[in-house]
């Protein structure tokens, strides 16, 4: 190798390390400092669950019912095979549900700050 690309190669780990060391010691600390303080708003802190709680209106399907007593036949089945043109979909009848709002809110706010969280963390594995 050329001693031009030793020094580039050189150049580009202190910078990466210049980076991670940066990361840890002020990337992290200030990310936790504004979730601390994220958490200490009225959104966050001591919210009752009535607050982000949101009936939907959706029906609650009846428990499939369990046959315990099946034993396995004493000839095997005939495979055949079986065209099906469809498949049962199951629909509200209610109509489409909306998102949970107060909790949508509350994921456009921590979500940016857990990606570029994550981000970091995965750019520090390196």
């Amino acid at each position: 190798m050329s001693t031009d690309t030793i020094a580039k190669t050189k150049e580009y780990k202190d910078s990466l390390i210049k980076k991670a060391e940066q990361l840890i010691t002020q990337g992290f600390p200030q990310k936790v400092v504004q979730l601390n303080e994220l958490l200490a708003t009225p959104m966050f802190y001591e919210r009752k669950f009535s607050d982000v709680h949101q009936h939907l209106n959706i029906p609650v399907l009846d428990p499939a019912l369990v046959d315990d007593d099946y034993k396995q036949p004493a000839k095997r089945a005939r495979t055949e095979l079986i065209l099906v043109s469809g498949v049962e979909v199951a629909h509200l009848p209610t109509g489409s549900v909306a998102c949970n709002a107060p909790l949508c809110q509350m994921i456009k706010i921590i979500k940016p700050i857990t990606s570029e969280l994550v981000e970091d963390s995965n750019f520090r594995k390196i």
